[in-house]
C-alpha cells in the first residue's frame, strides 16, 4: 500500500519554515492549506503552505532512494539523458513521455504502469522540482 503524504513550501513569515518544503499530512482550515509536519519537528503542529506548491508523494523512489513527488523533475541517467516532469492526472500520476512535450500532457505515461515505475526507480533521479528549479524544464534545441 502506498504511503499518502504531501509536501508544500511554507509561507508563514517569521517562521523557520518560510520558503522551505514541509512534509507530512495535508490539512485545509478556513480556506488555507497547512501541512502537519512529520516527526522532524514535533513541537510544530501545522505549518501554512503556499497551495500552488503542494504535491503528493507518488509512492516511488528514484535510483538513489529519494522520494518522488508531484511536480518533481527527473533526469534519465542513460543513454539519452531525457528530462521528465511528474504530473497529477485523473486516476493517478504520469510523466511526460516525449522530450519535446516537456510542459504538455498531450503524451503521458502513467507511473502506475509497472514497467514505467521500474524504469523510473532504476534509471532516473530527481534533479529538482517545478517550484524551485523551473529552468530545468527549458528544452534546448
Amino acid at each position: 500500500m502506498r504511503e499518502i503524504k504531501f509536501r508544500g513550501i511554507g509561507n508563514a513569515r517569521g517562521v523557520d519554515y518560510f520558503g522551505k518544503f514541509i512534509y507530512g499530512d495535508l490539512i485545509h482550515i478556513g480556506g488555507e492549506a497547512f501541512i502537519q509536519n512529520d516527526d522532524k519537528a514535533p513541537d510544530v503542529i501545522a505549518i501554512r503552505v503556499d497551495p500552488k506548491t503542494i504535491g503528493q508523494f507518488t509512492g516511488l523512489h528514484d535510483k538513489n532512494g529519494k522520494e518522488i513527488y508531484e511536480g518533481d523533475i527527473l533526469k534519465e541517467i542513460a543513454p539519452r539523458g531525457y528530462i521528465y516532469r511528474v504530473f497529477s492526472a485523473a486516476g493517478g500520476f504520469v510523466i511526460n513521455a516525449f522530450q519535446d512535450e516537456i510542459t504538455m500532457l498531450r503524451f503521458a505515461e502513467p507511473i502506475a504502469n509497472m514497467q514505467t515505475a521500474g524504469y523510473i526507480q532504476e534509471q532516473c533521479e530527481v534533479i529538482g522540482n517545478i517550484h524551485e528549479n523551473p529552468e530545468l524544464l527549458e528544452v534546448t534545441k
